[in-house]
């Protein structure tokens, strides 16, 4: 009663003091407590004021009634009241009430009771719920298959119902039940519900970037994006959607590189980055990269998934690799720059929308008209990769030039207005191509070097057998280094393929590269003699007569071979026509040795054409073609760089000269 106003109060002792005695047999019962003020909120303490006010007009109309007026007074100010006439502010905010419930709030107050809300307060952070049935509704609510909360109440209580657990409770309680524990553990909710990535987007702390602490060209960020439109693919002439890789200079937001192609590989990447750097006119400090197979693969080596400075195939320009978390947008400011990059695609002809909601009519079922105005407008064309490449590098000069004034990074700027007052003074491009070569070991055999399916020769691979570097350009295979130890040895062209049949069915360059070839075994076999005759000389024949003067045996002199016959054109003609027929019988007939080859799986297989091959065992033309395929697949590079291949030639070697 302390917090009702003293004029309610005396009316309140007034009317009290006019009832009966109560019966002294009457237990007295304690009145209970009413609440602070200060426990209420705001609404709560509205209300209540509102109330108070409300039945102090009112006490004070009835005893401004004279006597048997008081029934007449009590509904004239009701009706005024709930029309609006009278006491609008607190109209606004109790409405609408009758004679009877002020009536209740009189007696309330006469018992000792408050006019405050306090519906709920008395259980406000306890539950009705059991622990039994909170542990099923979890159990169905936390399913990664996100049920609705509708089929979670349904199948809990189908639970409930078969363990024999009481669940006697309304749907509305479960509700809100469920409802409480999303959202005082909604870490959990979205964990188990959603997945790491909901988890990381929803809960996990972001970490905030000082954009100050860098400069422009310290890092790049790479990542690729499948655009939203077709564009003709030059290899199938088929449209398709390709891939744009962007290096991307993470303190101006400008993009220094990039590059289309219908797939995400290593080349893309190395060419993108080769313009990134030409364009920054410097070499970054740190590339900051995707987590996708592309950028893991063995132009970026790495040995675990966090975030790390790694050394790969770039390692010799002095740049750390540092690579993003797995399915993690924040780790990367691209990702922004790529949402952006959807203004492009919309102006696109062969525009495919950026979701399945965003798609244009056309591609959507029974849109028939939207397809016949479409086919009219564009008459089957499709982008080409030229004027792909043509309209990006537009979109992106264009971009560069925009004030961005809500960047963090730029605060108003345009990004070329940071990138081109800190450029660098240019990096030479035959230096950079040379830096940027990837490496890998392989053996000679036979003058030539295999590499990714093709051959390699050159004058000074011959005579040799061992292992070397060799140092190539994914994006031009036609040539590559040759090292050992680190000196340069040559650099080798990719071997040209010979007509089989040159002289009776081929053109006269296919009989031109013929003759140069022959003119190379023959050159190489006269070395081959000149060598064994210089080593017959000075080395062998001296030893051989020391040992017959020893055994006391008269020499004759230094033996002379005879000279090799010379070919003829005749027999040259004669020799080729016997081995088309060989091949030709060999084709048809299937040696002993190869038979069951079919039987085994493909390492295997090729292990056991190795040995046939180290014996010396001419391989058919079928099987051949087999082990320059198998020589492209991941299986043969993982074991070739363990060494296990020459290790089989060699031991297979040794075997057959100790039989």
């Amino acid at each position: 009663m302390d917090e009702v106003p003293k004029k309610v109060r005396h009316l309140y002792y007034k009317h009290s003091t006019e009832r009966p005695s109560p019966s002294l047999s009457t237990v007295p019962v304690p009145a209970p407590k009413s609440p602070s003020l200060t426990t209420m909120d705001d609404s709560q303490r509205e209300k209540f004021s509102a109330k108070t006010d409300l039945l102090l007009h009112y006490l004070r109309t009835l005893d401004a009634a004279g006597h048997g007026n008081k029934a007449k007074a009590r509904e004239n100010f009701v009706l005024a009241y709930n029309s609006g006439l009278i006491l609008q502010q607190i109209y606004s905010v109790l409405g609408e009430v009758s004679w009877k419930t002020i009536e209740g709030w009189k007696r309330t107050l006469r018992d000792g009771g408050s006019l405050s809300d306090q519906r709920g307060k008395w259980k406000r952070g306890q539950s009705i719920v059991t622990a039994q049935q909170a542990r099923i509704l979890l159990e169905v609510a936390l399913h990664p298959n996100a049920l609705l909360v509708t089929e979670i109440i349904r199948e809990a209580t189908q639970r409930m119902s078969a363990a024999g657990i009481d669940n006697g409770h309304s749907p509305s309680t479960y509700r809100r039940w469920l409802q409480d524990f999303k959202t005082h553990n909604y870490d959990i909710w979205c964990f188990q519900r959603g997945g790491k990535k909901r988890w990381n987007d929803e809960c996990c702390l972001a970490i905030e970037r000082d954009p100050d602490l860098i400069r422009v060209g310290d890092v790049l960020v790479a990542d690729g994006h499948k655009l939203n439109f077709n564009i003709l693919n030059p290899w199938t002439g088929k449209p398709q959607r390709m891939i744009l890789i962007t290096f991307f200079d993470m303190r101006s937001n400008y993009p220094c590189g990039w590059e289309i192609m219908p797939t995400e590989n290593t080349a893309a990447i190395s060419a993108a980055l080769r313009r990134a750097i030409l364009v920054l006119g410097k070499l970054p400090r740190v590339i900051y990269l995707d987590n996708g197979k592309a950028f893991r693969s063995k132009y970026f080596e790495n040995t675990d998934l966090e975030q790390s400075g790694l050394h790969g195939l770039y390692q010799q320009l002095g740049i750390q690799t540092v690579f993003a978390w797995a399915y993690h947008g924040q780790s990367k400011t691209v990702e922004r720059f790529f949402g952006t990059l959807a203004e492009l695609e919309r102006k696109s002809p062969s525009y495919t929308g950026t979701s399945i909601e965003k798609k244009p009519p056309r591609l959507n079922r029974g849109e028939k008209l939207h397809r016949k105005v479409y086919e009219k407008v564009v008459g089957g064309e499709t982008v080409t990769l030229e004027m792909a490449h043509r309209v990006v590098a537009a979109w992106f000069d264009e971009y560069v030039s925009r004030p961005q004034p809500r960047s963090k990074y730029l605060k108003g700027w345009a990004p070329k207005d940071l990138f081109e007052p800190e450029r660098g003074d240019g990096v030479d491009p035959v230096a950079l191509t040379a830096l940027m070569w990837a490496k890998k070991d392989a053996v000679i055999r036979a003058s030539r070097i295999s590499h990714m399916g093709r051959y390699y020769y050159h004058d000074e691979l011959y005579g040799r057998h061992h292992k070397v570097e060799v140092r190539y350009d994914l994006q031009d295979p036609g040539y590559i280094a040759v090292y050992e130890d680190g000196n340069f040895l040559c650099m080798a062209p990719e071997q040209d393929q010979v007509h089989p049949m040159a002289n009776y069915l081929g053109t006269d360059q296919d009989r031109e590269l013929l003759s140069q070839y022959c003119e190379i075994k023959r050159r190489q076999e006269k070395i081959a003699g000149g060598l064994s005759r210089k080593l017959l000389e000075s080395e062998i024949l001296p030893a051989h007569q020391k040992r017959l003067a020893r055994d006391g045996v008269t020499a004759t002199g230094p033996v002379k071979e005879p000279e090799p016959k010379k070919l003829t054109k005749a027999d040259e003609r004669l020799i080729e026509k016997e081995a088309a027929q060989y091949f030709d019988r060999q084709d048809r007939e299937t040696p002993k040795p190869f038979i069951g080859l079919d039987q085994l799986d493909e390492p295997d297989r090729y292990e056991q054409l190795v040995r046939f091959d180290a014996r010396g065992v001419m391989i058919p033309k079928k099987w051949a073609a087999f082990m320059r395929y198998f020589e492209q697949t991941p299986q043969y590079m993982r074991l070739e760089e363990s060494g296990y291949w020459e290790q089989v030639r060699t031991n297979e070697i040794v075997m057959t000269e100790a039989m």
